[in-house]
């Protein structure tokens, strides 16, 4: 699938490192996740809720080529909200 190297995980373990490396409050990090989900920076998995991926119309981790169907793929995501 042409997400992974857009995907990540927001896990215990990554919270966890997220607030051992900024110093940030727990509440913090998710106002901040949630207001990158609301400007449509993160895409948000509807199906798997700890699951986000880089919008690739910003970011893009991969072959240039496959750029077109990740972001085809995020489009048909959306529609189907």
């Amino acid at each position: 699938d042409s997400y992974i190297g857009n995907k990540f995980i927001l896990d215990k373990s990554l919270k966890d490192k997220i607030l051992n490396e900024t110093g940030f409050v727990e509440s913090t990090v998710k106002n901040t996740i949630s207001s990158l989900v609301k400007r449509g920076i993160l895409i948000k998995d509807k199906k798997y809720k700890m699951n986000y991926y880089l919008n690739p119309i910003y970011f893009f981790k991969g072959k240039l080529s496959d750029r077109a169907k990740c972001y085809s793929k995020i489009i048909q995501y959306q529609i189907e909200e």
